[in-house]
């Protein structure tokens, strides 16, 4: 706990509490990772269309896009113009710098199909041959197609790692999911009818990531890329 001296609080910071593991040693305690906490990633609307845009070699509409925003339609109709060139320079800029492989983060409840420890794994009801997921944006529709989804149906797991899971399944047999996808291609040549009764522009990806969420606390609890992240956490890490 941090000291107090004649009304002046310490710079020292508070001790964190910690239970004392005798099962562990000093190494294995110093490299342990504290829980992550769920903040959100969903890609918005306007990010798949400038992405579809991007990999299919389009130049957005950036006048049109920037008149649609809240900046825009809010701003008073004396400052108008001033808004409209901001918008637009913030759009261009966020092309410009966007990669052919920017992700695609959907997030979203998954339902559980036959949890049981001793199976090994689960099924993700949600993961089917048609699954796909739709954004709309300045009156057109894209598609973001996972093609490899199917290969994610089953999800395996250790017992251990079934059990500690089991804890945190809603009463309805959900998590919390992000799938982070990453685009492969898009068809600009013409919209497709699907089942969501519009014509959609087609982008094509592939999983990248896909990450369970504890509903009831909001903890990371198990990811399918971990050892991308771990590389990539060290990679940071050397630049810190």
């Amino acid at each position: 706990m941090a000291q107090e001296s004649m009304g002046t609080t310490s710079k020292i910071p508070a001790k964190p509490d910690t239970a004392y593991r005798p099962d562990m040693s000093l190494e294995e305690l110093s490299s342990e990772k504290p829980p992550e906490t769920f903040a959100s990633k969903r890609t918005d609307n306007i990010t798949v269309a400038m992405l579809f845009h991007k990999i299919t070699g389009q130049s957005p509409d950036f006048s049109n896009w920037a008149s649609q925003s809240i900046p825009y339609k809010n701003a008073d109709p004396t400052e108008k113009n001033m808004v409209m060139s901001q918008v637009m320079d913030k759009l261009k800029t966020k092309f410009a710098l966007m990669g052919y492989d920017e992700p695609v983060h959907v997030e979203s409840y998954i339902t559980l199909r036959q949890f049981r420890p001793e199976a090994g794994g689960f099924f993700v009801n949600e993961f089917k041959n048609d699954t796909y997921f739709t954004y709309s944006f300045d009156d057109e529709n894209y598609a973001v197609i996972p093609t490899d989804i199917m290969d994610y149906e089953f999800i395996k797991l250790s017992p251990e790692k079934m059990e500690e899971m089991a804890q945190h399944i809603t009463n309805k047999n959900q998590l919390f999911m992000r799938l982070s996808l990453t685009p492969l291609n898009g068809d600009a040549s013409e919209k497709t009818r699907l089942n969501n009764g519009f014509e959609n522009w087609l982008m094509a990806a592939r999983v990248m990531d896909i990450e369970l969420w504890s509903p009831k606390d909001k903890t990371l609890l198990w990811r399918s890329n971990e050892d991308f992240y771990s590389q990539k956490n060290k990679l940071l890490n050397l630049y810190r």
